[in-house]
C-alpha cells in the first residue's frame, strides 16, 4: 500500500479531488434507530452523521471508504428513527470487535451497532435459504423447486405435517419434531430467524410462492421482533360502526352513513365464515333525539361511534316518528331554518375533506340556481334545508334520483317536481367507475362477475382467465391452432395486452358496450389499447375519451416470478406528462408508505418510491386498508397489494376520485375489488323556446302604423334611471313596445298562410 501511495499524484491526475483506498479491509456496518430528525424537524445531513460517529472514541482516526448515510429515502419517513450504513478500513477487525463491545452513540442515545461484513446486506436465497445468492440467480442449486425450511426435505414447509415419517408426533395432523437448523446446525430457530449466527441480525428473505397445480401462492415472511420492536399479534380491528352518534352540539350530523361512511374490510379470523346478513340503514340522528346519557361528556360520546351498534339503534331510514313534513310555500325563510336540521358539509367526521375540496372545486361552477335562502331536499324520507353553494355535493353523493325527491325554493316559489327533473338532466353529471379486480385465473367466477357487474364502465382485470377459447385452421397441424382469449360476455369489449402463446395475457381490460343511465344506447366511453408504447403481457396501456375530456389508464400487475415485469413499469416514463393518468393493478409489493403495521418493506421496494415520485404519481388508497385476504390454513396476513395511483395533472384537476374497497363486487376472491371514480360533465341538450322572428318585408304605410305603436306603448321617461332595477324595468317595457307593434304589423316568418 505504502508502496503505490508514492505514484497517487500521477494516478489521480485525472480524477481531480480523489483519493486511493486499498481494495482489501473494508468491513460494512449498520448502525440501526439512528434519530432521523433535527429539533427544528428537518433531516440530519450526511455532514452531521459522519461527524456524529466520529465522536466515539472507537471511530476517532478510522479511515471510512464509505462515508455514514441513511440506507433508505428518507424524504416522506413517517418513523422516528432509520438506518445508517457505513463502510471503513478494518483489515484485522479490532475495530469492528471494539465497537460491538463498547457500543455506539448518536446523538444522545445509543443505537445498535451490527456488523455486515463484506456487504451492506448479505445475500439470503428465499428458495434453498442459503448465503451468498438471490433466488433468481443461477448459484441457487434449488431452482424450479421448494425446499422446506424445517427439515430441507424437497417439499414447500407448509407441506411439512404430510411429508414428515416420524411416528412419533402427539397430534397425527402436526408434526412437533425439532429440527437442526440447515445453515448453522443447531437447534432453537430455522435459517429464516434472525437468532441464526449464519444470517445474523438481518431481516429474511421474501419467501417464494409455493408451487402447486394451480399456481403459485403468495405467503409473506412473518415479522421478527428483534426488526420491527413491536408486538407480533397485532390487535385486530373493530369492524366500523353504523350507528351515527352527534360528537359535538355544534357538529353537523350524519345522513345516510351506508353512502357516505368508507367501509374498512374485516380481517378472517377463521376459515369457517358466518352467512352474511343484509346490514340495514343506520337511523338519522336528528336535534332533540339525541340519546346521550346523563352527565356523559363529547370525548365519551365520540367514543361510542367505535362501539359495535346494537339491534335497536339500527332501525329503517324511513322512520315516520322522526320524519319532518315537507314544507309550505307559504312559510318563510327564517322559518323553514328553524323547522329542518341542516345537511352535513364538508367537515362531517368520517369524511375525507381533501375528496371533498376537490369535489367542490371541480363542481362551483354546476351550483343549483336557488339564489335566495336555501333549498329544502328530502333524503332517505326526511326533509333537511341546505344552502345552495352545500347542494352540489349533495349531487356528487346522491346520483341516484332515488333519493334526491324534490327541492323546494325557500322564497315562496315551489319547484314543481317535472321542473327539478328538467333540472337534474341538465345538469347531471355521470360517474364513470373503473375498478380493478385480481380474479386469480378463474374462469367460471370471472363470467360471474361479467354477467352480474350492472355498475362499472370499465373493468381493469388483473390474473384474468386465459386459455384455449377455439381453434383456427393451419396448414402445417391437422388439428387447427389453438386460439387463446379470456372470458367473454355479450356486454362487453375486451382489450388484450401483447402476449404469445409461451407469455400469455396477465392483464385484461373489459369496456362496457352500452350506457348504463341510457338503456339501450352506446357507451358513450370509447377506449383505446396501445400495446405499440409498452409491449409485455403485464402492461396494458388504454386511452379514455369520455365526452370533452381524454384520460389515459394503465393496467398493471406484478408478476413476482417475472422480474421483467417492474422493468417494463419502469420504462414508462410518460406517465407525468398532461394527460390525465391512473395506475392501477395488483402490485405485489409492500412499502411503510401504505402496508399495514407489521409488514417488513419489500426488497428494493425504494426503487418503485423514487420512480413513482418522478412520475408525479399520488396514491389514491387509504394507508393501511387491505386489499388482500390472507389464509389462516396457510399461515397468510391481510395484506395491502391492490393500489391506484394518479399523476399530477389529474390530481389538480381532481379527475379521479376515492379507492373504494368493494369486497362483495369481487365474489369470493381474496382480493378486494377497489373501485376509482371519474366525475364527467354531461350537459344534456334541452329544447329551447322559439323566438319571434318578424318578416321585415312591410310598405311604407305599414312602417307608419309601426312607429305609431312604438310611440303609443313605450314608457315615458320623466328622469334618468337611478338604479340597475329601473332600467331592467324600462328595458323589460320598451321590449314589450317593440314585440306588440311588430306582432300588429309584420308576418311571423315560417308562418303557415292557409
Amino acid at each position: 500500500m505504502e508502496r503505490i501511495l508514492q505514484f497517487s499524484k500521477f494516478l489521480l491526475q485525472p480524477f481531480p479531488g480523489a483519493t486511493l483506498l486499498p481494495a482489501d479491509g473494508w468491513n460494512w456496518a449498520q448502525l440501526r434507530d439512528v434519530l432521523l430528525h433535527n429539533d427544528d424537524g428537518t433531516i440530519r445531513s450526511e455532514e452531521q452523521l459522519m461527524t456524529e460517529l466520529t465522536l466515539n472514541p472507537v471511530f476517532q482516526g478510522v479511515a471510512f471508504v464509505l462515508k455514514p448515510h441513511w440506507e433508505n429515502n428518507v424524504i416522506n419517513a413517517e418513523r422516528a428513527t432509520s438506518t445508517v450504513i457505513c463502510a471503513y478500513m478494518d483489515p484485522k477487525g479490532t475495530i469492528t470487535a471494539e465497537a460491538l463491545k463498547t457500543g455506539i452513540f448518536m446523538f444522545g442515545f445509543g443505537v445498535k451497532f451490527v456488523n455486515c461484513g463484506a456487504s451492506p446486506r448479505p445475500k439470503q436465497c428465499g428458495r434453498c435459504f442459503e448465503m451468498g445468492h438471490n433466488t433468481n440467480e443461477p448459484a441457487c442449486r434449488w431452482n424450479g423447486k421448494n425446499r422446506c425450511i424445517r427439515c430441507g426435505g424437497s417439499h414447500h414447509h407448509e407441506d411439512h405435517n404430510m411429508h414428515c415419517n416420524t411416528t412419533t408426533h402427539a397430534s397425527a395432523d402436526r408434526c412437533d419434531c425439532k429440527f437442526k437448523c440447515i445453515l448453522c446446525g443447531k437447534l432453537g430457530h430455522n435459517a429464516r430467524n434472525c437468532n441464526c449466527p449464519v444470517c445474523r441480525d438481518f431481516p429474511p428473505p421474501r419467501a417464494i410462492k409455493k408451487i402447486t397445480d394451480e399456481g403459485p401462492v403468495d405467503t409473506p415472511a412473518p415479522a421478527p421482533k428483534s426488526i420491527l420492536k413491536r408486538p407480533t399479534e397485532l390487535p385486530t380491528p373493530s369492524p366500523p360502526s353504523f350507528t351515527p352518534a352527534r360528537i359535538d352540539d355544534d357538529d353537523p350530523l350524519l345522513f345516510d352513513v351506508d353512502l357516505l361512511a368508507r367501509e374498512t374490510p374485516e380481517p378472517s379470523t377463521s376459515t369457517t365464515s358466518a352467512p352474511k346478513t343484509p346490514r340495514p340503514k343506520a337511523r338519522i340522528v336528528l336535534p332533540g333525539t339525541d340519546t346521550a346519557k346523563p352527565g356523559e361528556t363529547s370525548t365519551e360520546r365520540a367514543a361510542a361511534r367505535l362501539r359495535p351498534a346494537s339491534p335497536s339503534a339500527l332501525q329503517p331510514a324511513h322512520d315516520p316518528q322522526t320524519a319532518v313534513t315537507p314544507p309550505s310555500p307559504t312559510k318563510s325563510i327564517e322559518d323553514i331554518r328553524e323547522e329542518f336540521p341542516p345537511l352535513p358539509t364538508s367537515t362531517t367526521p368520517g369524511l375525507d375533506r381533501k375528496t371533498l375540496v376537490r369535489i367542490e372545486d371541480r363542481m362551483h361552477q354546476l351550483m343549483l340556481e336557488v339564489t335566495t335562502g336555501c333549498a329544502i331536499v328530502q333524503v332517505g324520507g326526511l326533509w333537511y334545508r341546505c344552502p345552495s353553494n352545500e347542494l352540489n355535493l349533495l349531487f356528487h353523493k346522491l346520483r341516484d334520483k332515488e333519493f334526491l325527491i324534490l327541492a323546494k325554493r325557500c322564497n315562496g316559489e315551489p319547484l314543481t317536481p317535472e321542473d327539478n327533473i328538467n333540472f337534474i338532466a341538465k345538469y347531471e353529471r355521470e360517474a364513470r367507475k373503473s375498478p380493478s379486480v385480481n380474479m386469480g385465473r378463474r374462469n367460471g367466477v370471472m363470467a360471474t362477475l361479467l354477467e352480474t357487474n350492472t355498475w362499472d364502465d370499465l373493468l381493469c382485470v388483473t390474473e384474468p382467465w386465459f386459455g384455449g377459447i377455439g381453434t383456427t385452421c393451419n396448414d402445417t397441424q391437422v388439428w387447427g391452432k389453438e386460439t387463446l382469449g379470456g372470458a367473454n360476455n355479450a356486454n362487453w369489449h375486451l382489450l388484450y395486452p401483447y402476449y404469445t402463446n409461451d407469455c400469455r395475457a396477465k392483464v385484461m381490460v373489459y369496456a362496457r358496450k352500452h350506457d348504463l343511465v341510457r338503456k339501450g344506447r352506446p357507451n358513450g366511453l370509447e377506449v383505446v389499447a396501445w400495446n405499440d408504447l409498452c409491449a409485455h403481457p403485464c402492461v396494458l396501456i388504454t386511452d379514455v375519451k369520455a365526452a370533452k375530456e381524454r384520460w389515459r389508464i394503465v393496467t398493471f400487475y406484478n408478476d413476482v416470478e417475472d422480474p421483467s415485469a417492474l422493468r417494463a413499469l419502469y420504462d414508462l416514463h410518460f406517465l407525468g406528462d398532461s394527460t390525465p393518468t391512473l395506475l392501477m393493478g395488483d402490485f405485489n409489493l409492500h412499502s411503510r408508505a401504505w402496508a399495514a403495521p407489521g409488514w417488513i418493506p419489500s426488497n428494493r421496494v425504494h426503487i418503485f418510491e423514487e420512480w413513482t415520485s418522478n412520475q408525479t404519481l399520488k396514491l389514491l388508497n387509504t394507508p393501511g386498508a387491505l386489499t388482500r385476504r390472507g389464509t389462516v390454513a396457510q399461515n397468510q396476513r391481510d395484506s395491502m397489494l391492490d393500489l391506484h395511483w394518479q399523476n399530477f395533472t389529474a390530481t389538480s384537476a381532481g379527475v379521479f376520485l376515492g379507492a373504494d374497497i368493494d369486497w362483495e363486487g369481487s365474489i369470493g376472491s381474496d382480493h378486494a375489488l377497489v373501485r376509482t371514480q371519474a366525475p364527467v360533465t354531461d350537459f344534456t341538450h334541452q329544447k329551447r323556446d322559439a323566438t319571434n322572428s318578424f318578416d321585415l318585408g312591410i310598405n311604407a304605410e305599414g312602417w307608419k302604423e309601426w312607429h305609431s305603436l312604438m310611440e303609443q306603448h313605450s314608457p315615458t321617461l320623466r328622469a334618468p334611471p337611478q338604479s340597475t332595477a329601473e332600467l331592467d324595468t324600462v328595458l323589460d317595457l320598451i321590449y314589450e313596445a317593440f314585440n306588440t307593434a311588430c306582432s300588429a304589423t309584420m308576418k311571423c316568418k315560417g308562418q303557415n298562410k292557409a
